[in-house]
């Protein structure tokens, strides 16, 4: 009995240590961001992320344990491949996710979930704007922490099973016994509410609550959830009219803004722009002089909000004038576009 326990206990610690390894892999890749806080901070991300590492850990541990808890109904050498072939997938799996976002993070500015479902279906388009000595990078560190991982796994875990009795159905009784265990890191404790992004969340800089998440689980997390809103109403209907039309009133005073009655208007759209390299709203010097000679010759907006987060949202908004919705995009439905 001890045997199996020392096992399932050697699994569960192996999953925690890979999403301690991974979280200092994001905030190294993120150095940067990460050198804008103090150790104490960064420390911080590790002791509320563990919340999540933990239920990680538990869920992937489920399928081990009753295949333990049963395994005097298997053979010892068809439960080693079961649980070889189960485990190899989920190192493969959490690497992909954990590696690539990576990545993702510096031009999304949010941990991966299932949006990136939505780039899959079309992934030629996904990857277009990725270079390729960057794409074969990626897929060889994938490849060799996948690797490497499973090495480890077999030396230090499944390698232990030949010594075991799985025969007793006295052991399986027992790990029935401790199976109802671990529905406490997976609901984060005995509170009301399950165990949610927010539980990690400590400080008013969104990287340090981000670099607390685990990515596995928050994929794992968005896809069990139906983020399909039925509606976002903050205001009633009155108030809502209210200001509505406080927005359509005319006082009749106006102004000129352009110096000829039949302008020659061009809506230039582009991918991925930032302020953050527009020399007149504080930018970088020097990266889009042509740009910063419009903002000096034109009328330029400097208070103006992307609507929406993603592109398929702001596109609609740009050539229909149709408002981003919280959790899909109206250029994904070609019935109603």
């Amino acid at each position: 009995m001890k045997k199996l326990l020392n096992i399932l206990l050697r699994y569960y610690a192996f999953w925690i240590t890979f999403s301690i390894l991974m979280r200092a892999g994001f905030l190294f890749y993120n150095h940067e961001q990460t050198a804008e806080f103090s150790s104490t901070e960064i420390i911080k991300t590790f002791l509320y992320g563990i919340k999540l590492d933990l239920c990680m850990s538990a869920y992937f541990l489920l399928i081990p344990l009753l295949l333990l808890t049963f395994s005097f109904l298997i053979k010892k050498s068809i439960l080693k491949t079961i649980l070889n072939i189960y485990t190899f997938l989920l190192i493969l799996i959490s690497s992909w996710i954990s590696i690539i976002d990576f990545e993702l993070y510096r031009n999304w500015g949010f941990r991966m979930d299932k949006t990136l479902l939505l780039y899959l279906k079309t992934p030629g388009e996904a990857f277009a704007s990725t270079e390729t000595w960057i794409t074969v990078l990626f897929l060889a560190s994938i490849l060799i922490v996948t690797l490497a991982l499973f090495f480890a796994y077999r030396k230090l875990i499944i390698n232990s099973i030949d010594v075991c009795n799985l025969k007793s159905t006295k052991n399986s009784l027992w790990l029935l016994l401790a199976l109802p265990l671990l529905i406490l890191p997976i609901r984060g404790g005995f509170g009301v509410a399950t165990l949610n992004t927010s539980a990690v969340y400590f400080h008013t800089a969104p990287f340090v609550n981000h670099a607390a998440i685990n990515v596995v689980w928050n994929v794992g997390y968005s896809l069990s959830t139906n983020e399909n809103a039925k509606s976002y109403q903050f205001f009633n209907n009155e108030k809502a009219n209210l200001i509505f039309d406080g927005l359509q009133k005319e006082n009749g005073n106006t102004s000129r803004m352009l110096n000829t009655s039949r302008p020659n208007i061009i809506i230039i759209i582009l991918e991925s722009f930032s302020a953050r390299i527009i020399e007149p709203l504080g930018g970088e010097a020097g990266v889009c002089p042509n740009f910063n000679r419009f903002c000096n010759e034109g009328v330029l907006f400097d208070h103006f909000y992307a609507n929406g987060d993603r592109s398929d949202k702001g596109l609609a908004c740009i050539i229909s004038s149709y408002p981003a919705q919280p959790t899909s995009s109206i250029i994904k439905f070609p019935e109603k576009t």
